[in-house]
Protein backbone atom coordinates (compact mmCIF):
# COMPACT_ATOMS: atom_id res chain seq x y z
CA UNK A 1 0.00 0.00 0.00
CA UNK A 2 1.77 3.10 -0.97
CA UNK A 3 -1.37 5.60 -1.40
CA UNK A 4 -2.56 7.18 1.53
CA UNK A 5 -5.68 7.46 0.04
CA UNK A 6 -5.82 4.17 0.65
CA UNK A 7 -4.29 4.26 4.30
CA UNK A 8 -7.01 6.78 5.15
CA UNK A 9 -9.72 4.43 4.24
CA UNK A 10 -8.42 1.70 5.85
CA UNK A 11 -7.95 3.83 9.00
CA UNK A 12 -11.11 4.56 9.28
CA UNK A 13 -12.49 1.22 8.63
CA UNK A 14 -10.66 0.32 11.91
CA UNK A 15 -9.22 3.42 13.85
CA UNK A 16 -7.82 1.38 16.92
CA UNK A 17 -5.63 -0.90 14.95
CA UNK A 18 -3.33 1.85 13.19
CA UNK A 19 -3.58 5.20 16.50
CA UNK A 20 -2.57 4.73 19.39
CA UNK A 21 -5.72 6.63 20.54
CA UNK A 22 -8.59 7.40 18.62
CA UNK A 23 -7.86 10.96 18.47
CA UNK A 24 -7.54 13.28 15.63
CA UNK A 25 -3.92 14.37 16.96
CA UNK A 26 -2.93 10.68 17.21
CA UNK A 27 -3.94 10.33 13.04
CA UNK A 28 -1.85 13.56 12.48
CA UNK A 29 1.10 12.29 14.07
CA UNK A 30 0.54 9.50 12.10
CA UNK A 31 0.21 10.85 9.20
CA UNK A 32 3.15 12.90 8.91
CA UNK A 33 5.38 10.07 10.19
CA UNK A 34 3.55 8.43 7.21
CA UNK A 35 4.79 10.86 4.95
CA UNK A 36 8.25 11.19 6.05
CA UNK A 37 8.97 7.74 5.59
CA UNK A 38 7.46 7.29 2.20
CA UNK A 39 9.64 7.51 -1.31
CA UNK A 40 9.08 10.62 -2.42
CA UNK A 41 6.80 10.08 -5.36
CA UNK A 42 5.17 7.06 -4.23
CA UNK A 43 2.63 8.84 -2.11
CA UNK A 44 0.06 10.71 -3.62
CA UNK A 45 0.24 13.91 -1.25
CA UNK A 46 -1.77 16.25 -3.30
CA UNK A 47 -4.38 14.78 -1.45
CA UNK A 48 -3.65 16.25 2.00
CA UNK A 49 -2.41 19.29 0.66
CA UNK A 50 -5.60 19.89 -1.12
CA UNK A 51 -7.60 18.87 1.99
CA UNK A 52 -5.81 21.47 4.21
CA UNK A 53 -7.08 23.91 1.84
CA UNK A 54 -10.64 22.28 1.88
CA UNK A 55 -10.99 22.92 5.39
CA UNK A 56 -9.56 26.49 5.39
CA UNK A 57 -12.16 27.47 3.21
CA UNK A 58 -15.14 25.08 4.93
CA UNK A 59 -14.52 26.46 8.72
CA UNK A 60 -13.18 29.78 7.34
CA UNK A 61 -10.14 29.79 8.77
CA UNK A 62 -6.22 29.56 7.75
CA UNK A 63 -2.91 29.95 9.88
CA UNK A 64 -3.36 26.42 11.39
CA UNK A 65 -3.43 22.75 10.20
CA UNK A 66 -6.46 20.95 9.37
CA UNK A 67 -6.29 18.70 12.55
CA UNK A 68 -6.96 21.80 14.69
CA UNK A 69 -8.82 23.34 12.44
CA UNK A 70 -11.50 20.78 12.87
CA UNK A 71 -10.61 20.18 16.21
CA UNK A 72 -11.63 23.99 17.09
CA UNK A 73 -15.04 23.10 16.10
CA UNK A 74 -15.39 19.67 18.10
CA UNK A 75 -16.20 18.55 20.78
CA UNK A 76 -13.73 17.03 21.92
CA UNK A 77 -10.48 14.62 20.17
CA UNK A 78 -12.44 11.88 19.15
CA UNK A 79 -15.50 13.61 17.83
CA UNK A 80 -12.94 15.94 16.11
CA UNK A 81 -11.59 12.00 14.27
CA UNK A 82 -14.88 11.37 13.45
CA UNK A 83 -15.60 14.94 11.80
CA UNK A 84 -12.20 14.27 10.00
CA UNK A 85 -13.76 11.47 7.84
CA UNK A 86 -16.68 13.35 7.55
CA UNK A 87 -14.94 16.49 5.76
CA UNK A 88 -12.63 13.76 3.88
CA UNK A 89 -15.18 11.89 2.27
CA UNK A 90 -17.15 14.97 1.22
CA UNK A 91 -14.17 15.72 -1.14
CA UNK A 92 -13.36 12.39 -1.58
CA UNK A 93 -16.15 11.44 -3.14
CA UNK A 94 -16.14 14.86 -5.51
Amino acid sequence: MNDIVDLIDMIEKRPALYLSRCTISALKAFLDGWQIRAPKGIINLDVLVYFQHYIEDYYEISGHSWDKIILLFSQDEYDALNNFFIRYNEIKNK
